[in-house]
């Protein structure tokens, strides 16, 4: 998650930015090695508005501009100076109007989290996810499944992966899925894709799917799910 660095006597409270986005930088790599990274993303938290009796967490997924996912790249071994990258390429960018002595480092900050990271990254159109606690298990069928696709309840590995333990989200789009460019992947290939995530304090799993758009009918039943945890 993006860190606050925010003076030590700043007048803002922890109840305030409770309730203010929330940005998550991400990668996805290969065989549990962080030199294979195939997938880089920046997630926008947005909190419910619970005044209008909202409980939904809305998630934005962004790809990463080609300068700034480089530098990462540069240095996967090292996730934690992520956000120095993220900062130093903002700061140096055109975007960037740091040449104002007047202006304090909180207000700095909260500028880079409002609009400096927009300048950062592009939008996934259609690819916002949703996490409501009251998730539909119908939707998630795959907590209750092994890895060669029989009935298992995940409850029987632990507390941790008990579904009523944890968060569960689903695509804006619904079960037609949303089709992106499939960069990392396949350049210059588009992709259907359909995903519901599971999240627990120790464990994420992406119940990701994707096809190639150009197939007239997709079975909405189709068993090849493949569960990636994280």
């Amino acid at each position: 998650p993006c860190p606050r660095q925010l003076k030590h006597n700043s007048s803002e409270s922890f109840s305030s930015r409770k309730h203010q986005d929330q940005w998550v930088l991400a990668a996805f790599y290969f065989n549990g090695n962080p030199q294979q990274i195939f997938r880089f993303r920046m997630y926008r938290l947005i909190p419910p508005e619970f005044e209008q009796g909202k409980s939904t967490v809305r998630m934005i997924l962004h790809t990463l501009s080609p300068e700034l996912e480089g530098k990462l790249r540069k240095n996967s071994d090292d996730p934690c100076k992520w956000w120095v990258d993220v900062w130093d390429i903002w700061v140096g960018s055109r975007e960037c109007n740091l040449h104002q002595p007047e202006v304090e480092s909180d207000e700095i900050w909260k500028l880079f989290q409002s609009t400096g990271l927009q300048s950062l990254v592009s939008s996934l159109p259609g690819c916002d996810v949703l996490w409501n606690p009251k998730w539909d298990p119908s939707k998630h069928s795959y907590l209750c499944k092994d890895e060669n696709g029989g009935t298992e309840s995940t409850a029987d590995d632990g507390d941790a992966l008990d579904p009523l333990l944890g968060c569960h989200a689903t695509m804006e789009a619904g079960s037609k899925g949303a089709i992106v460019d499939s960069i990392s992947m396949i350049p210059g290939k588009r992709i259907l894709i359909k995903d519901e995530l599971s999240l627990w304090d120790d464990n994420f799993w992406i119940n990701d799917r994707g096809y190639d758009p150009d197939v007239a009918e997709i079975d909405a039943n189709d068993s090849s799910t493949i569960v990636m945890p994280y």
